[in-house]
C-alpha cells in the first residue's frame, strides 16, 4: 500500500481514487493473494510485510496468516490506522532494523511501484532476508499505474500521450518517454534560452521531483491538452539532441526488477500478471450501482453489465504483477 514518505507528493485525493477501484475487486484479488503467498506461510515461521500502509495486504489474509505478519512503515500514523491485532514496526524499506540473514521472508504490496530507489530496497531485502527466503511483491494495477514513479538510477520517464495513426484514439496508460537523467539535465542548463519557458521548468521540475508534476499532468483530463503537451515535450527533447524512446512503463518496471534481484543474489520464481474473477452477492459490495460487472486490468477500471446475472449476483474480475524471488540458500 501507499507508503507516503517514501513516496513524495501524493495526495489524499489520489489515495481515495485508489481505494475507491481497489473496493470493489477486494474479494478477488484476496483469492490470488492468498494463493501465491500459500507456500511462504507454509515454509516460514512469519513474513515481514514492508510499506504496509493502512493494511491493505493483511486484510486480504486469512486471520491465520496474518496474526504470523508484521507490518512495517516509515510513517507512524499509517500504522496507527492498521486495523488488525498484528505485530508492528515503524521503518522505512531502505533502513530495516533486523539483523543480516534474520527475517524469514518478506512480502510488499503496491509499494515497489513508487518507492524512491528500488535498487536500494532490494539491496536491504536481501540483506535482511534469510537464505532460501523467499520475497513476494503485489503489484494492484488499479485505476492510475503509479508504478512508474520509482527513480531508477540513470533513468527518467516522462509521461507521454501518443495519437494511434490514422484514428483519433490516443494512447495514455503506462506510455512515457525514457529519457538519460544526467544528459537531459546537463543539455537543459546549457540551453535554457532556447526552450519555451513553461516546457523548460516542467522538465527542470520534473527531474527535480517527478511525482507532483505527473500528477499535475495525469490530472489533466483534456486529451487534446495532453497530446499537444506530450508532442511539444518531445520536440524539445529532440531539439536538444537528447537520444528519447518511448517506452511501456510497467514493461521497463518488471525488467528493472528482475535485473536488481539476480544482481543481489536471487533466483526470480514468478514474474507475471495473474488474473482472477468470481461472482459475489450484491449485499458484499458496499455502494453497488447498476453495473454489475467490475474489471480492473493493465492500469484501467472500468464497469459494464452483464445480462447472464441475477439482479442479486456482480462478477469481478482483476489483475495483478506477482513477483516472487527466492535468496540464494549460499548466500551469506
Amino acid at each position: 500500500m501507499y507508503n507516503s514518505t517514501e513516496r513524495q507528493g501524493y495526495s489524499s485525493a489520489t489515495f481515495q481514487a485508489y481505494e475507491k477501484a481497489r473496493e470493489t475487486t477486494r474479494p478477488v484479488t484476496e483469492q490470488i493473494v492468498r494463493q501465491i503467498l500459500k507456500s511462504t506461510f507454509e515454509k516460514s515461521e512469519w513474513v515481514l510485510e514492508i510499506g504496509s500502509g493502512i493494511g491493505e495486504l493483511v486484510g486480504l489474509l486469512s486471520e491465520r496468516d496474518r496474526i504470523r505478519t508484521m507490518q512495517s512503515d516509515i510513517l507512524p500514523e499509517l500504522v496507527a490506522k492498521i486495523p488488525f491485532k498484528t505485530p508492528k514496526l515503524i521503518a522505512s524499506t531502505h533502513s530495516l532494523p533486523f539483523r543480516n540473514n534474520s527475517v524469514p521472508a518478506i512480502a510488499s504490496y503496491s509499494v515497489l511501484n513508487a518507492i524512491i530507489n528500488i535498487e536500494e530496497a532490494i539491496n536491504e531485502i536481501g540483506r535482511v532476508l534469510k537464505p532460501a527466503g523467499f520475497f513476494t511483491s503485489f503489484l494492484d494495477l488499479q485505476t492510475i499505474p503509479e508504478f512508474v514513479m520509482t527513480r531508477f538510477p540513470d533513468d527518467i520517464l516522462i509521461p507521454a500521450t501518443m495519437l494511434i495513426p490514422k484514428t483519433n484514439i490516443t494512447v495514455t496508460d503506462r506510455l512515457y518517454m525514457q529519457v538519460n537523467r544526467d544528459t537531459l539535465k546537463m543539455e537543459l542548463d546549457l540551453h535554457e534560452e532556447e526552450l519555451e519557458p513553461d516546457i523548460f521548468k516542467f522538465l527542470n521540475d520534473y527531474i527535480a521531483n517527478p511525482i507532483p508534476e505527473w500528477h499535475a499532468y495525469q490530472g489533466n483530463s483534456d486529451e487534446a491538452a495532453r497530446l499537444a503537451h506530450s508532442q511539444r515535450i518531445a520536440q524539445a527533447i529532440s531539439s536538444l539532441g537528447i537520444e528519447a524512446v518511448f517506452i511501456d512503463a510497467l514493461e521497463y518496471f518488471t525488467t528493472h526488477l528482475e535485473k536488481y534481484v539476480r544482481n543481489h543474489g536471487f533466483n526470480i520464481k514468478q514474474s507475471e500478471m495473474i488474473s482472477g474473477s468470481g461472482v459475489i452477492d450484491r449485499t458484499e459490495i458496499k455502494n453497488p450501482d447498476k453495473q454489475n460487472s467490475y474489471h480492473t486490468a493493465m492500469g484501467a477500471h472500468w464497469k459494464t453489465t452483464d445480462q447472464n446475472l441475477g439482479p442479486d449476483k456482480i462478477r469481478l474480475e482483476s489483475t495483478l504483477f506477482v513477483f516472487v524471488a527466492q535468496k540464494s540458500s549460499s548466500t551469506q
